[in-house]
């Protein structure tokens, strides 16, 4: 008899936490960043994107993706989105793209060899040769993509791509940093004095998880169900004592 009513006591007991616990359930939401600061690349350049307090909704990252508008072919001028680039070499083996959070950590999306940058030092290597044409479009780097950006290393092609065929690159990398705070695109065309980037925009793309802190009182409830509960357990087991003695 003993152990049934305990047994009932502790389901029941049980249960009510679990109704606590689902007060608090994790989230996630996602929010995108823009940077339109269009400009001809041919020093380091720096897009930034700043986020604030209440422009997430989540206290850590769960995934992040970005999206880069730009050119790059054999002129020496910038060149309006859209418009086709011009013919000859265009150097795709001298750009960099690398992606930073706020908490410093960075990843490097497209790689070059030899520029004045050289933000993540394990990557002084090309991810692309020379190249045979020019490039104006949009890039998607996103962890969950098929190819590598670099799948083939003598052309750049418009699509969603991993970072470069390196794994130590991965947007991964961010997930659980805070997200709040200025994020910042390096960009980098090694050619200083001769042809460089467009660069157009990009999305900062933020997806992050937020499990919120049980409040004070739902300690104090939780705290009220054991003590409740034990209450309940000491008294029952007097209960019986004093039967069996009067027996």
């Amino acid at each position: 008899m003993e152990t049934g009513w305990i047994g009932k006591k502790t389901r029941g007991l049980f249960a009510a936490l679990g109704c606590v616990c689902a007060l608090t359930p994790s989230t996630s939401t996602a929010a995108v960043f823009s940077n339109n600061a269009a400009q001809f690349v041919n020093f380091p350049a720096l897009p930034e994107f700043g986020v604030a307090n209440g422009d997430v909704l989540g206290n850590s990252v769960g995934d992040v993706n970005i999206t880069i508008s730009f050119s790059k072919s054999s002129a020496n001028s910038f060149i309006p989105e859209g418009f086709p680039p011009p013919a000859g070499t265009p150097g795709l083996n001298e750009i960099e793209f690398t992606l930073q959070s706020p908490a410093g950590t960075q990843v490097t999306l497209i790689s070059n060899s030899g520029g004045i940058l050289e933000p993540v030092g394990a990557d002084n290597f090309s991810s692309f040769n020379s190249g045979c044409c020019g490039f104006n479009g949009s890039i998607k780097f996103d962890d969950e993509a098929a190819l590598p950006v670099d799948h083939n290393p003598g052309q750049l092609s418009e699509g969603t791509f991993r970072p470069d065929d390196d794994l130590a690159n991965n947007l991964g990398i961010f997930d659980g940093e805070n997200p709040v705070g200025d994020w910042l695109l390096i960009i980098e065309d090694s050619d200083l004095l001769g042809n460089g980037m467009s660069y157009y925009s990009a999305d900062l793309e933020i997806i992050s998880e937020f499990t919120p802190v049980p409040e004070p009182s739902t300690y104090a409830l939780i705290s009220g169900l054991g003590l409740a509960g034990f209450i309940g357990y000491r008294r029952h087991t007097q209960a019986r004592r004093a039967v069996s003695s009067s027996e």
